[in-house]
């Protein structure tokens, strides 16, 4: 795994706050079936710990539960398929990346030797049709 330095330099950035997934966290609590107030305190602890990696393509496929796998580099429909299915607006997400707007990276988790999408779903999904190797935040839960 590569860690990166936290320097701002591509559009994925360290998140700073992980209230705002607070909603996904507590779903992941769920998929594990955890109880959600004490899975947020632990992932918590972990998100500050967490660190920025690259995901490579090694990682990409050990990842579950993301419909960025199914994507293609340039392959708009599919993305944009996919994105439909969950109400998110990818063409807003695509113009801010071709900007270099800085964005919260994506959140892995790593739980029971599972790699899991916490959020950033759409994002992974446009950085695989840009060709994109993206940034992630990968949080370690043992």
């Amino acid at each position: 795994m590569e860690n990166i330095p936290n320097d701002n330099s591509g559009p994925f950035v360290r998140p700073r706050n992980f209230r705002n997934e607070e909603g996904e966290i507590r779903r992941v609590a769920e998929y594990f079936d955890e109880d959600a107030d004490s899975f947020t305190g632990k992932f918590l602890q972990a998100f500050q710990n967490g660190a920025m990696i690259r995901l490579n393509t090694k990682l990409w496929e050990q990842l579950e539960n993301t419909d960025s796998s199914k994507i293609s580099q340039n392959d708009w429909d599919a993305v944009k398929y996919y994105a439909e299915q969950y109400k998110r607006d990818w063409e807003s997400l695509k113009k801010k990346m071709e900007e270099k707007s800085e964005l919260d990276a994506p959140i892995v988790l790593r739980y029971k030797n599972i790699l899991h999408l916490v959020s950033g779903n759409t994002r992974l999904m446009v950085a695989r049709a840009m060709g994109e190797t993206p940034n992630v935040l990968l949080v370690t839960l043992d």
